[in-house]
């Protein structure tokens, strides 16, 4: 049962992250970016569009609901077995 618990729990955090990120590109795809500056080092990576980002974000969402889905699920079950225990 611990497996399963682990399991949701990395898929939630993981959930989280990706959420953060497609967040976090959907406001760098919205705002502008600030005037260069002569010190000031070009972006290193594209920002992807708003649209992929809200898809992501999509993905990111209904993965967080699976897995605490499943840790749930896991939850329920060893409360059953422990109450069947005593």
């Amino acid at each position: 049962m611990l497996p399963a618990i682990q399991t949701s729990l990395s898929g939630l955090m993981r959930s989280s992250d990706q959420a953060a990120k497609a967040a976090s590109n959907v406001v760098r795809a919205t705002v502008p970016p600030p005037e260069p500056t002569p010190s000031s080092t070009p972006p290193s990576a594209p920002i992807p569009s708003v649209e992929q980002s809200m898809v992501d974000l999509t993905i990111a969402s209904h993965g967080y609901k699976a897995n605490a889905k499943a840790l749930r699920i896991a939850d329920e079950t060893l409360g059953k077995f422990l109450d069947e225990m005593r």
